[in-house]
């Protein structure tokens, strides 16, 4: 599923500042997806609403952990090997390099199991392995090509 908060990028909109309607999106495009397959890969997972919009509501926290619980779940916070690019982000490489660090001890506050992993072709592939043989042990029959 695409990043809804990177389309308004593009877009030159103000509308990211505004969780509960990127979160609202973000799941929409979630979702769609959702009904013709058995997993969803995205760049954004709705979770993170939670991480952008502090402080937020109870009701808002509520919302999003409920959607949020619905699925199993699988969390990789990538760690960037490449040379920083500018081109589509708002943050320039210190912000990106602050909002990582913060990011990881959120998750680390909440108790969100996740894996750090490499920005890379090695890292990819770490994914999708961790992804098949979940998708196995939950009775899915994944084969790798």
């Amino acid at each position: 599923a695409s990043e809804f908060a990177k389309d308004l990028f593009w877009d030159e909109s103000n509308a990211w500042k505004d969780q509960l309607y990127v979160f609202a999106n973000q799941w929409r495009m979630i979702d769609r997806v959702l009904c013709r397959t058995d997993y969803v890969v995205c760049n954004s997972p709705p979770i993170l609403s939670l991480f952008y919009n502090r402080p937020h509501s109870e009701a808002f926290v509520d919302l999003v952990l409920e959607k949020c619980h619905q699925f199993d779940t699988m969390l990789f916070l990538l760690k960037r090997i490449a040379p920083y690019d500018q081109e589509g982000r708002r943050e320039t490489e210190a912000e990106s390099n602050r909002l990582h660090d913060e990011m990881s001890e959120w998750l680390d506050l909440y108790g969100m199991p996740y894996e750090l992993v490499e920005s890379s072709v090695d890292g990819w592939n770490c994914i999708l392995s961790k992804v098949v043989d979940n998708g196995n042990r939950n009775g899915f029959n994944f084969s790798q090509a």
